[in-house]
Protein backbone atom coordinates (compact mmCIF):
# COMPACT_ATOMS: atom_id res chain seq x y z
CA UNK A 1 0.00 0.00 0.00
CA UNK A 2 0.89 3.55 -0.38
CA UNK A 3 0.56 6.42 1.47
CA UNK A 4 -2.52 7.97 -1.04
CA UNK A 5 -4.41 4.49 -0.32
CA UNK A 6 -3.54 4.34 3.33
CA UNK A 7 -3.94 8.00 4.74
CA UNK A 8 -4.05 7.25 8.30
CA UNK A 9 -0.51 5.45 10.26
CA UNK A 10 -0.29 1.94 8.30
CA UNK A 11 -0.85 -0.35 10.38
CA UNK A 12 2.15 -2.45 11.55
CA UNK A 13 3.03 -6.32 10.51
CA UNK A 14 1.83 -7.95 13.77
CA UNK A 15 -1.04 -5.19 13.94
CA UNK A 16 -2.25 -6.50 10.54
CA UNK A 17 -2.09 -10.02 11.55
CA UNK A 18 -4.60 -8.95 14.88
CA UNK A 19 -6.67 -7.36 12.13
CA UNK A 20 -6.68 -10.19 10.00
CA UNK A 21 -8.08 -12.12 13.28
CA UNK A 22 -10.53 -9.65 13.94
CA UNK A 23 -11.55 -10.04 10.66
CA UNK A 24 -12.33 -13.61 11.33
CA UNK A 25 -13.89 -12.88 14.58
CA UNK A 26 -11.46 -14.68 16.55
CA UNK A 27 -11.60 -13.76 20.57
CA UNK A 28 -8.83 -12.08 21.92
CA UNK A 29 -7.74 -15.55 23.84
CA UNK A 30 -7.97 -17.39 20.00
CA UNK A 31 -5.76 -14.53 18.42
CA UNK A 32 -3.43 -15.05 21.28
CA UNK A 33 -3.27 -18.58 20.64
CA UNK A 34 -2.97 -18.59 16.26
CA UNK A 35 -0.13 -15.66 16.96
CA UNK A 36 1.51 -17.69 19.91
CA UNK A 37 1.31 -14.12 22.36
CA UNK A 38 -0.15 -13.12 25.86
CA UNK A 39 -3.93 -11.81 25.37
CA UNK A 40 -2.35 -8.94 27.40
CA UNK A 41 -0.28 -8.38 23.84
CA UNK A 42 -3.80 -8.71 21.34
CA UNK A 43 -4.98 -5.96 23.79
CA UNK A 44 -2.34 -3.71 23.25
CA UNK A 45 -2.39 -4.14 19.20
CA UNK A 46 -6.32 -4.02 19.11
CA UNK A 47 -5.76 -0.90 21.00
CA UNK A 48 -3.47 0.26 18.73
CA UNK A 49 -5.62 -0.44 15.43
CA UNK A 50 -8.70 0.94 17.17
CA UNK A 51 -7.04 4.12 17.39
CA UNK A 52 -4.87 4.43 13.85
CA UNK A 53 -8.52 3.54 12.51
CA UNK A 54 -10.26 5.77 14.76
CA UNK A 55 -12.79 3.17 15.91
CA UNK A 56 -14.45 2.15 19.55
CA UNK A 57 -15.13 -1.46 18.81
CA UNK A 58 -14.51 -4.45 16.28
CA UNK A 59 -16.82 -3.81 14.19
CA UNK A 60 -15.74 -0.59 13.42
CA UNK A 61 -12.43 -1.19 13.19
CA UNK A 62 -13.38 -3.97 10.66
CA UNK A 63 -15.42 -1.37 8.44
CA UNK A 64 -13.29 1.43 8.42
CA UNK A 65 -10.08 -1.38 7.18
CA UNK A 66 -12.51 -2.44 4.30
CA UNK A 67 -12.58 1.15 3.68
CA UNK A 68 -8.98 1.78 3.55
CA UNK A 69 -8.21 -1.67 2.26
CA UNK A 70 -11.16 -3.10 -0.37
CA UNK A 71 -8.78 -5.84 -1.21
CA UNK A 72 -9.35 -7.02 2.48
CA UNK A 73 -11.54 -10.06 2.66
CA UNK A 74 -14.37 -9.01 4.90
Amino acid sequence: MNSQEFPIEPLTTREQQVMACLMRALSASQTASVLGVSINTIKFHRRNIYAKLGATCRRVAVEAYCRIDPAAPA
